[in-house]
């Protein structure tokens, strides 16, 4: 039996990076655009016309060509970005990976600042059955190993830190879950509540 798998007309999509897990040999993007989300795979030919450094971040505003291959998946043939961020997204993004940093330095006085206040279940980071981010300095990618798992409105956005983080419980690989909310200022995000899961 011969399965062919059809690719739809290249196509412009200009949207916000939710994900971008990759390796030296290639990887995944997530894009957000207005009507949905866009799983791309890339190799690590793909042509890039980055004019900044936080082109490369979560939150980045991207120009992609792509092919289409199935409703919402496809393969990522170039990139451009301008430099522009979805603010919201960006800042969260950066406050779930200031929090991990301070957790994998053991700084657990400064990433208790971080937390908003009344938040829901957050670990207690000096209890040795919770969370390990030791290594998350290390292997976590400058945060590039957090992806957006689920923007739930403007004020508050779940991200997923893979195991590719290098963070532990119990001495296993775990996936954690952080929730980020906005709260006063448009700059002011804090963690709203960590769970994670094998």
């Amino acid at each position: 039996m011969f399965l062919a798998v059809r690719t739809w007309a290249a196509e412009a999509i200009t949207g916000t990076v939710y994900a971008d897990l990759g390796g030296s040999g290639g990887g995944f993007v997530r894009i957000a655009t207005d009507r949905c989300l866009f799983d791309l795979d890339y190799s690590s030919g793909y042509r890039r016309n980055f004019s900044a450094d936080s082109c490369r971040e979560i939150g980045a505003k991207w120009v992609v060509e792509v092919d289409i291959t199935h409703p919402g998946r496809g393969v990522l043939r170039s990139a451009r970005c301008a430099g522009q961020l979805d603010e919201r997204i960006h800042a969260a993004w950066v406050v779930a990976t200031r929090y991990l940093d301070l957790l994998s330095s053991q700084s657990y006085s400064a990433a208790s600042k971080l937390v908003a206040n009344g938040a829901g279940e957050v670990f207690d980071p000096t209890n040795p059955r919770d969370l390990d981010a030791g290594a998350f300095a290390l292997i976590g990618g400058h945060g590039m190993c957090i992806s957006v798992s689920i923007k739930e409105d403007e004020d508050h956005v779940v991200f997923r830190a893979e195991d590719a983080c290098g963070i532990k419980m119990a001495g296993r690989p775990v996936h954690v879950l952080i929730h980020v909310l906005h709260e006063g200022s448009p700059s002011e995000w804090r963690v709203g509540g960590v769970s994670a899961f094998y």
